[in-house]
């Protein structure tokens, strides 16, 4: 059962790196600026989702889903028996 959970952590983990890949590529399209305040300004990214939803709701809602998805392997691998 906890290979069942690493499995769902590791797949979310992709999954969010997607997610952060694809958010970046929007940003970019509107200016290079953008783009490089959503990857190194901490909590940039929130704000501009926030202010930038139509354009941005796709990935935001991966990003949370794939979170959500690291999750439950997290819980399915500290209920798993050991041994």
């Amino acid at each position: 059962m906890a290979a069942f959970g690493f499995t769902l952590i590791y797949a979310g983990g992709l999954a969010i790196i997607v997610s952060i890949i694809w958010l970046v590529v929007v940003a970019a399209r509107e200016s290079v600026l953008q783009a490089v305040l959503v990857l190194f300004v901490p909590l940039y990214f929130v704000f501009y989702v926030i202010t930038r939803w139509k354009a941005c709701k796709g990935p935001a809602l991966s990003y949370i889903a794939s979170a959500l998805v690291i999750g439950i392997g997290i819980v399915v691998v500290a209920t798993a028996p050991s041994g």
